[in-house]
């Protein structure tokens, strides 16, 4: 993604104060190389991936009351949120992001329903949970992805809480997928010629199965919340607040969240090139929509 220079300024800071060795940390980060050299503050040093490595330069410099104790254990990370020993073994999912920059904030879901599309590893769900949501229905349609999320979810017996479903987003119907496809988290939905039925539910369906009249939507799920413009205005009027991580323009989404009632805003596109999608070129950003103001 391109990077401003306030923005590139507070990235190199957050390096700088994690690693004794952070200009070479940095360019290894943003190379994507899975064995990184890091030596931390305290002398101690290690190998990391370029996942682990963000995700400590953040976590670590996080400046605010909800993150502390923030150390690294072999390939896993570990910190303190709210008061809760949390531990993300490899594959991280977006740590940084959730935890970190709790990118989800907007959402407010204490005492609220949320429905949770693209939960990847599970920290999302995870996250909104320990922020005390009502109840999360999480979807993540790779079983790869979808297992790891169960065990994390296990590990903090929050299964009373947490709906995991091994499950996509858009029109009703079924898709084949590997199970043994390692999603990376940046990989768009698409058929495999062979593999498992996963069930693929809409809005509509999830409101009506789980006997939902009012949520938060949560939806990261790398270009399927497009099929949001296929819901009926009455289904997403359930919604109080909607944030999406849209990855191919904004435009056409905003329209319909407008029709159906919303105020909307949104981040400025950034365009992204991703070898790993259907469509190459992105233009990523989020949108933020609040009903009835």
């Amino acid at each position: 993604m391109k990077m401003g220079m306030k923005d590139m300024m507070r990235t190199i800071k957050r390096y700088k104060e994690a690693y004794r060795n952070y200009m070479g940390v940095m360019w290894n980060v943003w190379r994507g190389r899975d064995r990184i050299k890091v030596i931390l503050q305290n002398g101690n040093s290690t190998y990391l991936n370029h996942d682990l490595a963000y995700a400590y330069s953040v976590l670590f410099t996080t400046r605010n009351d909800h993150i502390y104790n923030v150390n690294l254990e072999g390939n896993s990370i570990k910190f303190t949120y709210n008061g809760h020993n949390i531990m993300f073994e490899y594959p991280i999912g977006d740590a940084a992001g959730v935890f970190g920059f709790e990118i989800y904030a907007f959402l407010r879901v204490e005492n609220e329903t949320v429905i949770d599309i693209g939960a990847n590893i599970g920290d999302s769900s995870i996250y909104f949970a320990l922020n005390n949501a009502k109840k999360v229905i999480a979807l993540e349609p790779y079983p790869y992805s979808y297992n790891i999320a169960l065990k994390n979810i296990k590990n903090y017996d929050l299964q009373d809480k947490i709906i995991l479903l091994n499950a996509g987003y858009g029109q009703d119907g079924t898709i084949k997928v590997d199970p043994d496809f390692k999603n990376p988290g940046t990989i768009n939905l698409r058929s495999f010629t062979d593999g498992m039925d996963i069930k693929i539910l809409s809005l509509k369906t999830l409101l009506s199965d789980y006997q939902i009249d009012k949520a938060v939507l949560k939806m990261d799920c790398e270009g399927c919340e497009y099929n949001l413009l296929k819901e009926d205005n009455d289904t997403l009027k359930k919604f109080e607040r909607i944030e999406i991580e849209y990855h191919y323009g904004y435009e056409k989404l905003k329209d319909k969240l407008e029709e159906a009632g919303f105020t909307v805003t949104y981040t400025k596109p950034v365009k992204l090139f991703n070898k790993d999608a259907t469509e190459h070129n992105m233009r990523m950003g989020y949108i933020y929509a609040k009903s009835g103001v």
